[in-house]
C-alpha cells in the first residue's frame, strides 16, 4: 500500500453520480482518487455481489454488480471494500467474498474493512496476508478493541469514526502495529 494519506473516493462521492456505482468511481478517478471505497453486500440467492451502502443508498442491484464495477476500474487503482454483513452469516459471507476475491479482485490492490469484527477474524483465519481495516464507529466496540478485540483479527488499518478520532487512539493503532 501506498503511504497516506492519498485521496479515496469515499463510495464515489454523492455529487454528480449515484454513490458505489461505476460512473461515480470512473468521475472522481478523472478528478484525481487514487483510491475507492465501496460496499459490497452478498446477494444470497444468486451468490454474487452487488454494490450497496444501504436501502436508502441503494442503486438496482442487477446493473451494480461487483464484477462489472471491478471491469471498469483500473487495475493500479487502490480499492477499499467494505463487508456489510450481519454477525450472524459471516462465515458464509466471508467464504463467498473469498471466492470473489480470487475471481476478481486478487490480481488488485485491495484492503477489506467492516465494522464486523467478526468477519474481519473469520477472513483473518482464511486468508492470513490479506490487508484487513478495522472500521471502528462507536465508544463501546472501540473499548472492546483496545481491550483486546484486536489481538484477535490483527487489522493492518485503524479506521475511526471521526467522533472517535484523537491522539490517544491514533496513538494506540500505531503502538500495535496498525496503519
Amino acid at each position: 500500500m501506498k503511504l497516506f494519506p492519498y485521496i479515496v473516493a469515499h463510495r464515489g462521492g454523492k455529487s454528480t453520480h449515484m454513490e458505489n456505482t461505476l460512473p461515480a468511481f470512473q468521475h472522481c478517478m478523472r478528478e484525481g482518487a487514487k483510491a475507492i471505497e465501496m460496499d459490497i453486500r452478498l446477494d444470497h440467492i444468486r451468490k454474487r455481489f452487488y454494490l450497496e451502502h444501504d436501502f436508502f443508498h441503494s442503486p438496482k442491484r442487477n446493473f451494480n454488480l461487483l464484477a462489472t464495477v471491478i471491469s471498469g476500474i483500473p487495475k493500479d487503482v487502490h480499492i477499499f471494500v467494505e463487508l456489510k454483513t450481519l454477525s450472524w452469516l459471516r462465515s458464509y459471507f466471508v467464504r463467498q467474498f473469498i471466492k470473489a476475491y480470487k475471481d476478481i479482485l486478487q490480481d488488485r490492490p485491495i484492503t477489506v474493512m467492516s465494522f464486523n469484527p467478526l468477519a474481519l477474524g473469520h477472513l483473518r483465519k482464511l486468508m492470513p496476508k490479506i490487508e484487513i481495516g478495522y472500521l471502528c464507529g462507536n465508544p463501546l466496540w472501540l473499548w472492546i478493541f483496545k481491550a483486546g478485540l484486536y489481538k484477535v483479527f490483527r487489522p493492518d488499518i485503524f479506521l475511526l469514526h471521526k467522533r472517535l478520532f484523537s491522539l490517544g487512539n491514533v496513538k494506540f493503532g500505531r503502538a500495535h502495529g496498525m496503519k
